[in-house]
Protein backbone atom coordinates (compact mmCIF):
# COMPACT_ATOMS: atom_id res chain seq x y z
CA UNK A 1 0.00 0.00 0.00
CA UNK A 2 2.77 2.64 0.90
CA UNK A 3 4.46 2.18 -2.30
CA UNK A 4 1.45 2.56 -4.21
CA UNK A 5 0.69 5.50 -2.19
CA UNK A 6 4.69 6.62 -2.87
CA UNK A 7 4.20 6.17 -6.71
CA UNK A 8 1.07 7.97 -6.74
CA UNK A 9 2.95 11.05 -5.16
CA UNK A 10 5.55 10.85 -7.03
CA UNK A 11 3.92 10.92 -10.16
CA UNK A 12 1.81 14.32 -9.02
CA UNK A 13 4.99 15.56 -7.81
CA UNK A 14 6.34 15.07 -10.92
CA UNK A 15 3.57 16.16 -13.06
CA UNK A 16 3.68 19.90 -11.46
CA UNK A 17 7.06 20.64 -10.87
CA UNK A 18 8.51 19.91 -14.09
CA UNK A 19 6.11 22.03 -15.83
CA UNK A 20 6.36 24.91 -13.16
CA UNK A 21 10.53 24.14 -13.40
CA UNK A 22 10.20 24.66 -17.61
CA UNK A 23 7.84 27.89 -16.81
CA UNK A 24 10.16 29.72 -14.54
CA UNK A 25 13.32 28.76 -16.24
CA UNK A 26 11.57 30.29 -19.10
CA UNK A 27 10.81 33.79 -17.01
CA UNK A 28 14.14 33.48 -16.07
CA UNK A 29 15.78 33.70 -19.24
CA UNK A 30 13.35 36.11 -20.76
CA UNK A 31 13.73 38.48 -17.44
CA UNK A 32 18.23 37.84 -17.89
CA UNK A 33 17.34 38.63 -22.16
CA UNK A 34 15.93 41.74 -20.71
CA UNK A 35 17.85 43.21 -18.04
CA UNK A 36 20.57 42.62 -20.88
CA UNK A 37 19.04 44.76 -23.48
CA UNK A 38 18.15 47.12 -21.25
CA UNK A 39 21.21 47.63 -19.91
CA UNK A 40 22.95 47.80 -23.86
CA UNK A 41 20.13 50.25 -24.32
CA UNK A 42 21.38 52.03 -21.53
CA UNK A 43 24.92 52.14 -22.59
CA UNK A 44 23.80 53.54 -26.07
CA UNK A 45 22.27 55.97 -25.10
CA UNK A 46 25.50 56.84 -22.82
CA UNK A 47 27.79 56.75 -25.43
CA UNK A 48 25.85 58.53 -27.96
CA UNK A 49 25.22 61.71 -25.38
CA UNK A 50 28.61 61.59 -24.19
CA UNK A 51 29.80 61.51 -27.93
CA UNK A 52 27.11 64.33 -28.84
CA UNK A 53 28.44 66.74 -26.30
CA UNK A 54 32.52 66.40 -27.46
CA UNK A 55 31.44 66.65 -31.13
CA UNK A 56 28.99 69.81 -30.05
CA UNK A 57 32.26 71.19 -28.07
CA UNK A 58 34.50 70.50 -30.72
CA UNK A 59 32.30 72.47 -33.46
CA UNK A 60 32.20 75.33 -31.00
CA UNK A 61 36.14 75.32 -30.66
CA UNK A 62 36.95 75.06 -34.32
CA UNK A 63 33.82 76.86 -36.07
CA UNK A 64 31.33 78.34 -33.51
CA UNK A 65 33.99 80.39 -31.82
CA UNK A 66 35.96 82.07 -35.34
CA UNK A 67 32.21 82.88 -36.44
CA UNK A 68 31.37 84.47 -33.74
CA UNK A 69 34.37 86.07 -33.78
CA UNK A 70 33.81 87.70 -37.10
CA UNK A 71 30.18 88.91 -36.13
CA UNK A 72 29.01 86.19 -38.96
CA UNK A 73 27.39 83.25 -36.72
CA UNK A 74 23.69 84.31 -37.83
CA UNK A 75 20.94 81.22 -38.19
CA UNK A 76 22.41 79.67 -41.62
CA UNK A 77 25.95 79.44 -39.69
CA UNK A 78 24.01 77.61 -36.94
CA UNK A 79 22.62 74.94 -38.86
CA UNK A 80 25.86 73.88 -40.35
CA UNK A 81 27.15 74.11 -36.97
CA UNK A 82 24.36 71.67 -35.73
CA UNK A 83 24.97 69.37 -38.70
CA UNK A 84 28.90 69.47 -38.77
CA UNK A 85 28.08 68.22 -35.14
CA UNK A 86 25.65 65.69 -35.87
CA UNK A 87 27.61 64.10 -38.55
CA UNK A 88 30.68 64.10 -36.28
CA UNK A 89 28.85 61.90 -33.59
CA UNK A 90 27.18 59.84 -36.30
CA UNK A 91 30.72 59.20 -37.13
CA UNK A 92 31.81 58.32 -33.66
CA UNK A 93 28.90 56.26 -32.61
CA UNK A 94 29.56 53.04 -33.04
CA UNK A 95 26.73 50.95 -35.63
CA UNK A 96 25.41 48.57 -33.16
CA UNK A 97 24.65 51.51 -30.86
CA UNK A 98 23.25 54.00 -32.77
CA UNK A 99 21.26 51.04 -34.60
CA UNK A 100 20.00 50.09 -31.08
CA UNK A 101 19.08 53.39 -30.49
CA UNK A 102 17.20 54.24 -34.19
CA UNK A 103 15.22 50.66 -33.15
CA UNK A 104 14.17 52.08 -30.03
CA UNK A 105 13.93 55.77 -30.29
CA UNK A 106 12.82 55.89 -34.10
CA UNK A 107 15.02 58.35 -35.72
CA UNK A 108 18.17 58.59 -34.66
CA UNK A 109 19.08 61.95 -35.88
CA UNK A 110 16.64 63.50 -34.08
CA UNK A 111 17.45 61.62 -30.60
CA UNK A 112 21.46 62.95 -32.05
CA UNK A 113 20.02 66.97 -32.51
CA UNK A 114 17.89 66.94 -29.07
CA UNK A 115 21.20 65.64 -27.46
CA UNK A 116 23.88 68.32 -29.50
CA UNK A 117 21.05 71.33 -28.77
CA UNK A 118 20.89 70.49 -24.91
CA UNK A 119 24.47 70.04 -24.18
CA UNK A 120 24.63 73.89 -26.12
CA UNK A 121 22.23 75.13 -23.98
CA UNK A 122 23.60 73.86 -21.06
CA UNK A 123 26.76 75.15 -21.92
CA UNK A 124 25.16 79.34 -22.41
Amino acid sequence: MNEIAITIIGTIVTAAVLPLIGILGKKLIDYINNKMKSDELKSALTQASELAEKSADMIAQTYVDNLKRQGEFGVNAQITALNYALENTKNLLAPEAAALIAAQVGNLDDYLKTAIEAHIKNCK
